[in-house]
């Protein structure tokens, strides 16, 4: 899946809160991408666990024979829930089994309070060992507490008995929306939204209701996990998200979208959806506002991944006449390099046709700029332009830049590049 910038901004927030500094201390680190970041967190997360292991490791070999039922009367009793954890995570190594155990015997309330603080290198074998109800009461005490950052720590990990016990006793919408945009990796989001849309609860609409009447910040954790979850499962969510909900709530969330500068996200999003949800988004007012259409072009400017272009191109072809003129004068606008780059991603997208329908529709001046900028591209580029447009029917309305293309064939760009190489072959070895 691609990666949004979105996904590297929710992983910034759990790696400031592993260092307990505030996000926009590390703000420079977002570069790295959510993958680095995630693993640069858990790397840090181990070295602080692996600090004082060995102390808490030479407790082991009474595990075994030790009661479980004994043990965690006293450590209610007696150890606090972070020391109990830090144990818990030392011996999980060697006993995780017994370990998970102990993990569900204990108050849904003192293991919420130890959770943040368990090993990662154990933790996912105490989620695999581990009976699902009394896990799901732990992550229902987390987000109880709205420590979205510590739930998604079990979101990253459950398995398939797990998944289907949160869909029953889970039952906080919007703090498992909020709890999705925080787990990474993201491979299992999929399964776990697959299980909210077919389960005996059909929970996904209300869901979805929950978080369209919500506040910004939801619209903004929906949108990390309508990136995350697979193409497919963010195609059927879109389905009910878009199909079903009103034109005044879906503005809100366009809106969010552009305001938090998460353009890219919510291009891929539209690039991924149904036509029948592409159709009911592509007319809500918010796409008539110059400055929501502006916005989100801009956003994209220098983007070479093709899925935020796709989403850009599959939206053009549902808006009004003005609405594409004005795309195609603001794409017009950006720098020549990005105008250069705009064949690449219709080509990556699989959108020319689209991008010829704007220019198209353009004003003569839009058409000139663009001429005037792909008329330095190399030959066999503005050969590769000049087929599109035949191949689609353009030349007429598309006269001024086929006019400004070089005119030669594949063939002929082939055979002169071939030439030029031999000579310069040719021109090397003799200098040798």
């Amino acid at each position: 899946m691609i990666e949004t910038e979105l996904e590297a901004q929710t992983q910034l927030v759990v790696l400031a809160r592993t260092l307990q500094v505030p996000p926009q201390h590390l703000a420079p680190l977002a570069r790295l991408g959510a993958a680095h970041l995630s693993a640069l967190q858990q790397q840090l997360l181990r070295a602080l666990h692996a600090e004082h292991a060995d102390t808490f490791r030479r407790i082991t070999p009474v595990v075994p024979i030790f009661p479980v039922g004994l043990g965690v009367a006293l450590f209610e009793r007696v150890v606090p829930p972070v020391l109990a954890a830090r144990f818990l995570g030392a011996v999980g190594i060697q006993h995780p089994e017994k370990c998970a155990q102990a993990l569900c015997m204990v108050d849904a309330v003192y293991a919420a309070d130890g959770a943040p603080y368990l090993d990662p290198n154990v933790f996912e074998q105490l989620m695999r060992y581990g009976r699902p109800e009394p896990i799901t009461l732990i992550i229902n005490e987390l987000l109880r507490r709205r420590d979205y950052l510590t739930a998604a720590r079990f979101l990253s990990v459950v398995n398939e008995p797990l998944i289907a016990a949160l869909e029953q006793t889970v039952l906080d919408d919007a703090g498992l929306v909020y709890t999705a945009a925080y787990a990474y990796p993201a491979h299992t989001l999929s399964r776990i939204v697959q299980q909210l849309l077919d389960g005996p609860r059909r929970r996904v609409p209300a869901m979805l209701q929950t978080v369209l009447a919500g506040p910004p910040s939801l619209h903004h954790a929906m949108l990390a996990l309508f990136c995350k979850v697979e193409p497919a499962v963010a195609a059927t969510l879109g389905d009910i998200f878009f199909g079903r909900g009103s034109a005044h709530e879906v503005g809100r969330f366009l809106l969010t979208s552009v305001n938090r500068n998460a353009g890219p996200a919510l291009l891929t999003v539209v690039g991924r959806l149904n036509p029948v949800a592409l159709w009911a988004l592509s007319v809500n007012p918010q796409f008539a506002d110059p400055g929501v259409l502006t916005a989100l072009i801009q956003s994209v400017d220098g983007r070479t991944e093709p899925d935020p272009w796709r989403g850009l191109f599959a939206l053009s072809t549902r808006l009004s006449e003005p609405a594409r003129r004005h795309i195609a004068t603001t794409l017009a606008d950006l720098s020549p390099t990005s105008i250069a780059a705009l064949p690449a991603h219709a080509t990556d997208a699989s959108y020319w046709p689209a991008l010829l329908q704007l220019l198209a529709e353009a004003p003569p001046p839009v058409q000139t700029r663009i001429a005037d900028v792909w008329s330095r591209l190399p030959p066999e580029w503005q050969a590769g332009i000049d087929r599109h447009i035949r191949t689609n029917r353009y030349e007429t309305r598309l006269n001024i830049i086929t006019n400004a293309l070089t005119t030669a064939t594949p063939e002929e760009v082939f055979f002169r590049r071939r030439r030029q190489n031999r000579q310069r072959g040719e021109g090397e070895f003799a200098a040798w």
